[in-house]
């Protein structure tokens, strides 16, 4: 078994890396796989496989870790961090301590590199191992036509707002969007070239409504 940080080493290609992962979580890599799901980290001209931690036998992926570096803004103060995910073992390999060693190695590089925080969705009991408990809140609203018709009426239509779902040249309503979330207490600081990427991560529809 041997352990390495990215593609530098010679030993984790980007479609290795994509397989291994879409094979590990059960995706076929078209109707769902990690192209479609999270296109912020793993599209080829983002190399993901840079920053993922994995563990080879006779050079095939038996394990992965992503560790992917995050700038934020709280209270007027930038903090960087590091969004650990793809945490994937194969299944054949699990139980021999592959998964805690890459994800040691991860934090410990993250630690190195002068990180404030680490943060990562999963399993409480799973990754409280390794120091990670729940924090901070999330909300998120609902809007469908009972909504407008109880608010308008029932011509809807006549509120004087439409909806229209935006797509990668949408420039202008893109950068809208980011300066609202800009102006909130605590915000991740993303690059310009990615945002319709990040908004439209877990499969999501990026609209805008105008009046």
């Amino acid at each position: 078994m041997q352990i390495y940080k990215g593609i530098g080493t010679g030993h984790c290609a980007h479609e290795d890396l994509i397989d291994f992962l879409n094979y590990v979580f059960g995706m076929n890599g078209e109707a769902q796989g990690f192209y479609r799901l999270l296109p912020k980290l793993y599209r080829p001209a983002y190399r993901p496989e840079d920053d993922n931690f994995i563990v080879t036998e006779d050079g095939k992926l038996r394990a992965a870790v992503g560790a992917y570096p995050i700038e934020k803004e709280i209270m007027g103060e930038r903090r960087s961090a590091v969004g650990v995910g793809n945490v994937a073992v194969h299944p054949f390999r699990r139980g021999q301590g592959y998964m805690k060693d890459a994800m040691n190695m991860a934090l410990a590089d993250g630690m190195q590199k002068g990180a404030d925080f680490a943060v990562l969705g999963g399993r409480r009991q799973r990754y409280a191992y390794f120091g990670f408990e729940p924090a901070g809140l999330c909300g998120k609203f609902v809007l469908n036509g009972a909504n407008l018709r109880h608010v308008f009426g029932a011509q809807e239509n006549d509120s004087g707002y439409t909806a229209r779902q935006l797509a990668p040249e949408d420039a202008r309503e893109i950068e809208a969007i980011d300066g609202i979330a800009r102006r909130q207490p605590s915000h991740a600081l993303r690059p310009q070239d990615r945002l319709f990427d990040v908004m439209s991560t877990w499969e999501s529809r990026v609209c805008a409504v105008f009046s």
